[in-house]
Formats: C-alpha cells, sequence, structure tokens
C-alpha cells in the first residue's frame, strides 16, 4: 500500500479496500484526536483512494436526455420539478 516513496499506491481492489479500512479507522479517532500528520495521511490516501476508485468503478456520462437533466439538476442542486421546499 506504502511505496518505498512514502507515497501510497493502490494497484487492485484489494489494496483499494485496504486503503479505504485505513482511513476509516484514522477517521473514527474523531478530529480532535487526529494529529497533524494522521490528517495529512488521511487527505494522501483519500486522493489516492478516489483516483483509484474511479479507475475500478468509472462513472460513465449519461445516455438519455432523462439521464442529462438530472445530472444538470443534481450539479445545480435543483430538487425534482413539482417538489417544493418545506422550511
Amino acid at each position: 500500500m506504502k511505496s518505498e516513496h512514502g507515497r501510497y499506491e493502490v494497484t487492485n481492489e484489494h489494496e483499494h479496500a485496504t486503503l479505504l479500512a485505513h482511513v476509516d479507522a484514522l477517521m473514527r479517532k474523531n478530529e480532535e484526536n487526529v494529529t497533524v500528520e494522521e490528517s495529512d495521511e488521511i487527505r494522501q490516501m483519500g486522493l489516492v483512494a478516489q483516483k483509484c476508485g474511479l479507475g475500478i468503478y468509472p462513472i460513465t456520462a449519461p445516455k438519455t436526455l432523462e439521464g442529462i437533466m438530472e445530472l444538470r439538476m443534481y450539479e445545480m442542486r435543483l430538487e425534482q420539478l413539482g417538489h417544493t421546499k418545506t422550511q
């Protein structure tokens, strides 16, 4: 998981799952109990996991008009038409 250079490398699903488990264990310590080094480590591992996760589980662009509209609404943080926000 950690290379000779101190950087994280993930090449398969098992390493990806192990990395996420390590991030989860550090995050369970709660923010006030995590050292600056551990916080940096979480950040580095998160970036590596995200990059690898996109390679393992690619997200494809929507192909239908409905899918395109749903994606655009999500990006714009809009609610479904006909539903009003209650306060």
